[in-house]
């Protein structure tokens, strides 16, 4: 864990929270707590089920331009604070969930988010600020704060026969596109999504 709140001026520096262990307990979780914005550029790097990342209340990280996260653990990102991507794809490869219970800032007109055998919860009371122009997620989707999507079309993709989805909406998305291409890859829509715009299958 990482815990600023004095002065720790960390302009133009990486700081990288990773780990691999032993793959038992909890020994590589990272809380990341800052009063205000940490400063540098952030690496998001857990190798385990067990390394679990938590930004805390208040606290800003930026993840620069088109950065690659890696998350395995079951809830293995927890926002509470704010994550800003510069501009480009974030790309999140791993397993687990992001869950955002803060704000996320995306800003560039580049395609946005890649989320590779990870789920994204977007928490009630939670805002993504998104420029972006397209989103993939390959397992679960769940919207139920402010995301304006109306313009982003969102693919459910994955190959593999473990690569269910479920779309959990509370508010219209723009277009969707399923490509689920293996046999038993299923995709699930909730009662409660709309789409707005045109619907791939």
């Amino acid at each position: 864990s990482f815990t600023q709140n004095g002065t720790f001026d960390l302009t133009g520096k990486t700081v990288t929270f990773d780990g691999g262990g032993d793959g038992s307990g909890t020994a590589d979780d990272s809380t990341i707590t800052c009063s205000g914005t940490l400063g540098g550029t952030v690496v998001l790097s857990k190798t385990i089920i067990y390394g679990t990342i938590t930004i805390a209340s208040g606290c800003s990280i930026n993840l620069g331009a088109s950065p690659t996260s890696t998350i395995v653990a079951t809830s293995g990102l927890t926002n509470n604070g704010t994550i800003t991507i510069a501009s480009g794809t974030w790309t999140i490869g791993g397993a687990g969930t992001v869950t955002n219970a803060g704000t996320i800032i995306h800003n560039g007109a580049s395609p946005g988010w890649d989320f590779n055998n990870v789920s994204f919860t977007n928490s009630s009371g939670a805002t993504v600020t998104y420029t972006g122009s397209s989103l993939t997620i390959e397992r679960n989707f769940t919207q139920n704060g402010t995301f304006d999507l109306s313009a982003v079309t969102v693919t459910l993709d994955g190959a593999d026969n473990a690569d269910d989805a479920t779309l959990v909406c509370g508010a219209a998305l723009g277009s969707l596109t399923v490509n689920k291409t293996h046999a038993t890859g299923n995709t699930t829509l909730g009662s409660s999504c709309t789409i707005a715009g045109a619907f791939t299958r």
